[in-house]
């Protein structure tokens, strides 16, 4: 159940890579798999995530690739779908501090898979010697990015682990696809 509930829930180049993308397509869409350590507990699994201007989507797969729940977050709330319950709340954030008493930064990770920083919030940025960003600290998270599909500055992120406090989140990105 853990896993269920945990798992809902820049500069010039990033602003050059993301205008190629169709306009009026998603901003992206995403298959990998993530692992959640939080407190003493560890949970795993895979997870498929759309991600649109105004929403996401994002099934979580048990290690088997059974659905174990499904998220959904727009304009009009978030809610979680998982073992036959529904949980609802204004936003993700709200939802998961009510289900687990702390909260999956959905508002920051759509910006974070792309190592970019959330625009409008205070962020420290420090890259490698290919440019890319190897940390990015923003909203008390600390993102460290471990892989990038090329050695472009403007490549996308393959693996990342993202901490804060008590809670650490290892994703690994299996595939990116554009629409």
């Amino acid at each position: 159940m853990v896993l269920a509930v945990l798992l809902l829930g820049g500069c010039a180049t990033d602003k050059a890579r993301l205008a190629q993308l169709p306009q009026g397509a998603p901003a992206f869409a995403l298959d990998g798999r993530i692992a959640v350590k939080f407190d003493s507990q560890h949970s795993s699994g895979g997870f498929h995530w759309l991600h649109e201007a105004d929403s996401d989507d994002i099934v979580m797969l048990a290690p088997l690739g059974i659905t174990v729940a499904h998220v959904r977050q727009d304009a009009n709330g978030a809610l979680l779908e998982t073992s036959g319950r529904q949980y609802v709340a204004e936003n993700s954030d709200e939802l998961m501090q009510r289900t687990l008493g702390w909260h999956l930064p959905l508002r920051g990770m759509p910006y974070w898979v792309r190592a970019r920083p959330m625009p409008g919030e205070p962020a420290s940025i420090e890259r490698d010697a290919h440019g890319q960003v190897s940390q990015l600290r923003q909203d008390g998270w600390d993102i460290h990015y471990t892989a990038y599909a090329a050695a472009a500055r403007d490549s996308l992120p393959l693996r990342m682990t993202m901490q804060r406090e008590k809670v650490q989140i290892r994703l690994l990105i299996d595939e990116w696809k554009h629409n």
